[in-house]
């Protein structure tokens, strides 16, 4: 009698056993994820003279597909499909051309940008410096919001951004300028 119930006990722990690993294996699956560290090309843009208010759109090409592939080549096999989230990690400018005293990015009240692809054409604010000092500066950090998924726009190879510059002060010539964006995509099974 013992027997006989230590032998269903062991078939039924046999047949169950690997159910269980197989069942854990796949939510462990779901659980890896990979951080693509993604830095687009220098973005260079150009800041009118006498004006207060300029919207400056760059597109961007940048073939994320290929970047995550590479990335996650070592390990897994996942491309654009396989995004989760992207967000925003820094955003900085500097001006290229002549400067002067009164001809800077201390001219500025703030500066924003904005993203828009060709798989999402609505334009979203991720990076904003306000209430900028006024004081001469050649380069500008522009904090980042990272709670802002920007993962819809990241389906494309083209990129539109917008730079909105307010100024306090219209510069006497126009200022050129490049900025360096990076991001993270996360990326993970689907």
């Amino acid at each position: 009698m013992k027997l006989d119930m230590l032998s269903k006990l062991s078939v039924f722990a046999i047949l169950v056993f690997p159910l269980v690993v197989i069942t854990s294996c796949k939510k462990t699956d779901t659980l890896v994820q990979v951080n693509v560290p993604l830095q687009m090309a220098q973005i260079s843009y150009t800041i009118p003279m006498n004006q207060s208010s300029i919207d400056t759109t760059i597109s961007v090409y940048c073939n994320v597909d290929s970047i995550i592939r590479t990335a996650a080549a070592n390990t897994y096999s996942f491309n654009i499909s396989n995004i989760k989230s992207v967000t925003a990690t820094s955003a900085n400018t500097i001006l290229t051309g002549t400067t002067d005293a009164a001809d800077n990015f201390g001219n500025l009240t703030s500066l924003s940008v904005a993203i828009s692809s060709t798989s999402d054409t609505a334009a979203t604010m991720f990076a904003q410096v306000t209430n900028n000092p006024g004081t001469f500066a050649t380069n500008l950090n522009i904090p980042v919001n990272t709670s802002v998924n920007l993962k819809t726009y990241f389906d494309a190879t083209l990129f539109n951004l917008t730079f909105r510059s307010i100024l306090t002060v219209p510069t006497t010539i126009a200022l050129q300028a490049q900025a360096t964006i990076q991001f993270n995509i996360v990326v993970g099974p689907n």
